[in-house]
């Protein structure tokens, strides 16, 4: 199963998007990732905040969002058109590296910002960046037999 979706740069539409996700994951042969709305959520809200090719006209700058569904694998793929990520930016993302605050296991009582990375990376099989064009492309993914 592959879905693309094309997200206006608005936080409005970020809830949605996670609906359509947890949607998609009960639909496919694979079982619900609970903290994929989450983790969306975190993504796509730091990419509309701080990646703003043209700040006057940013809604002329859609996100893209694939999902693709294969076998034992899930794959988010998030996509933006924009100046290519600062080096040290990618390696935050991909680095292995995980310092989490103690929580008691639920991810909701996080502080509010500075965490998106490191509970991205948290949740995350692999991440990987990759630049096409002029977009910035940032692949999220998951093992599904672990997270079963």
């Amino acid at each position: 199963m592959k879905i693309r979706l094309s997200i206006e740069r608005d936080l409005e539409q970020i809830g949605p998007v996670g609906e359509c996700l947890k949607q998609l994951c009960n639909l496919g042969d694979f079982p619900e990732l609970s903290q994929v709305e989450l983790l969306v959520s975190e993504l796509l809200t730091n990419v509309i905040k701080h990646s703003v090719p043209d700040e006057t006209n940013p809604h002329a700058f859609p996100v893209g969002l694939t999902v693709v569904a294969d076998g034992d694998n899930l794959t988010l793929s998030v996509s933006e058109i924009g100046k290519p990520m600062d080096g040290e930016v990618v390696r935050n993302y991909t680095d292995t590296k995980i310092e989490m605050p103690a929580t008691d296991g639920d991810l909701y009582d996080l502080p509010e910002s500075g965490w998106g990375m490191q509970l991205i990376k948290s949740i995350c099989d692999d991440i990987s960046y990759e630049r096409l064009d002029d977009s910035n492309v940032l692949h999220l993914c998951f093992d599904l037999k672990t997270a079963a």
